[in-house]
């Protein structure tokens, strides 16, 4: 430990003169638009375009370091392809989300332009929840919910008002109801949907130290198995996405165990049920490199009323990472399932979010060429 920090000590010294000598020797770029850092802060030696991605996330200067060097678009490359971010979705998700905000920062709501679908959407969800610590979020969030609602496909109009739920929570000071009644703001069934997804996401993954409070609607063992999930028994649209959260902390409690997840989901009332175990779906397949493998052995083991909606969530997991796919992987999921039964669910979802991600039918023809037969002629009716 000692050699350790005598090696981290010469190091930061190192840092500080590289950094100095870069300062008096390059022109300071144009002061972002947000946050704290100014254009001197953003001068620096470093060569992005091979440094560490796990170190450079965990400081966000160095984040935007990183975008105004290298650009967005190239930032969320390097990011996405990390290596070790193949094997841990949440990881790669959670440093999306230093990225999104950075380049907020950076350059205001001209990063929601560049930002791309790539680690759960993470960039999309940063950049917005940056609202709310900016200078006058009251109307950020009016250009913001403008913005969204001119997305041109149903699943980016999806991606982009999930982002500003995350931002009502942070300006709420994780005040959940508070957050969700901003949600309720919206008029259309599908943004108040889909901002409620934000917020939801956001009470259970949040960090609210960062914002110096505390967050007291956060699921814990102290709570109970359901709250806060039992807080919404009146709103049935905001207590399905709490379900569709909730078996997170069923795991955290039993240890992994996806029974006993299973057997707290019947626990739930009988409408909420099916969320319950499409969430456990989607965690069941987030067993990389085997994520037909996985969610074929779960869903076999749930109740028979809920097969559908445990498959469903598995496909769900290869869909919103890497999100709008050209390529057509998560067929390849549906492909790899075990039986019939399951390759029927599968695919039949997959076709119908097919419509809802790309507009283009050709796009969605060459996927459809994809599926097995007689999959694939199913999916080409759907068009």
């Amino acid at each position: 430990d000692s050699i350790r920090s005598i090696e981290e000590f010469f190091d930061a010294g190192l840092n500080f003169f590289l950094e100095e000598y870069a300062r008096s020797t390059n022109a300071v770029p144009q002061k972002p638009l947000h946050g704290p850092y100014s254009g001197e802060d953003l001068v620096t030696y470093r060569d992005y375009a091979t440094a560490d991605i796990r170190s450079v996330v965990k400081s966000d200067l160095e984040v935007m370091r990183m975008i105004n060097d290298l650009g967005l678009p190239k930032t969320i490359e390097r990011v996405s392809g990390e290596p070790a971010y193949e094997y841990d979705s949440a990881s790669c998700h959670t440093a999306m989300h230093v990225v999104g905000r950075m380049a907020f920062d950076l350059s205001g709501f001209q990063a929601l332009s560049e930002c791309s679908t790539a680690c759960f959407s993470g960039c999309y969800h940063g950049a917005l929840e940056r609202i709310a610590t900016s200078e006058n979020p009251p109307a950020l969030f009016g250009e913001a919910r403008e913005y969204c609602a001119a997305q041109g496909t149903i699943f980016q109009r999806d991606q982009c008002f999930h982002g500003i739920g995350h931002a009502f929570m942070i300006f709420s000071k994780y005040r959940l109801e508070d957050a969700l009644n901003q949600c309720r703001t919206y008029g259309s069934t599908s943004e108040k949907s889909s901002c409620y997804s934000g917020v939801i996401m956001e009470n259970y993954v949040g960090d609210p130290g960062i914002i110096g409070v505390t967050n007291p609607t956060a699921p814990s063992a102290d709570t109970g198995l359901h709250f806060p999930c039992t807080l919404f028994a009146g709103d049935p649209l905001v207590q399905e996405w709490c379900y569709k959260a909730q078996p997170n902390h069923f795991l955290e409690v039993f240890e992994g165990d996806f029974a006993r997840a299973g057997e707290e989901c019947m626990n739930a009332p009988e409408s909420m049920r099916g969320a319950c175990f499409m969430r456990l779906g989607q965690l069941s397949a987030a067993d990389i490199p085997n994520p037909a493998r996985s969610a074929d052995d779960y869903c076999a083991t749930v109740p028979e009323a809920y097969f559908d909606e445990c498959i469903i969530g598995g496909l769900r997991f290869m869909i919103v990472n890497p999100g709008v796919d050209p390529e057509g992987r998560p067929a390849l999921f549906c492909r790899d399932l075990g039986s019939a039964e399951a390759k029927e669910v599968c695919y039949a979802e997959y076709a119908r979010k097919l419509t809802e991600m790309f507009t283009d039918i050709r796009a969605r023809t060459d996927i459809c060429s994809l599926f097995e037969a007689p999959y694939d002629r199913k999916c080409l009716a759907v068009q």
